[in-house]
């Protein structure tokens, strides 16, 4: 298991967007852009999801993090692994009581940063465009060093005050009320 340390922040207009593929361009290395579709799971009539099922292409990731909020930062402790069958997934979470929370797609850009940062520009359906930026960290004496360097990036863009602590899920469930 890692730690992933990651912030999010709105891109709320069309110039706030194009200076972050500017930035990500001229400090990174562009990877890949994905559609990610992500299938949520709690227990029946629960406030927060426990688990999500993430389709990215014909590969299926099964992800459960134990969120921490530091700030507005998350450090999650996630256990991630593959499945073979979404359909066969389903029925076993349905079979051990669980329902399905919330969808969600999102189209990324995707971008590599020194010192093994992850940055996205995503568009999330029903919501807008963010900038995620990301480290996974094998041991607990990285976790300082990645917020520091995560933070400066956020800083260096200018967009402490779009940043969005709350979960996607979560927002996209109040949406659906």
């Amino acid at each position: 298991m890692h730690t992933e340390v990651e912030m999010k922040a709105w891109l709320k207009t069309a110039s706030e967007k194009a200076r972050v593929k500017k930035y990500l361009s001229t400090h990174g290395k562009f990877l890949k852009k994905v559609t990610k579709q992500d299938t949520y799971f709690a227990r029946q009539g629960a406030a927060q999801f426990d688990f999500r099922l993430r389709e990215v292409g014909k590969k299926y990731i099964v992800t459960q993090k134990t969120r921490t909020l530091r700030g507005k930062m998350e450090e999650n402790a996630e256990l991630e692994f593959e499945v073979s069958s979404k359909a066969a997934f389903f029925e076993l979470a349905a079979k051990l009581g669980y329902e399905i929370f919330i969808k969600k797609t999102k189209i990324a850009e995707i971008y590599e940063l020194p010192g093994k940062i992850t940055a996205e520009i995503v568009q999330v359906t029903g919501l807008g465009d963010f900038l995620e930026i990301e480290k996974l960290c094998a041991a607990k004496a990285e976790i300082s060093a990645a917020r520091k360097k995560i933070q400066m990036i956020f800083a260096e863009l200018e967009l402490q005050k779009n940043i969005e602590a709350k979960q996607y899920a979560l927002l996209l469930k109040k949406l659906a009320r």
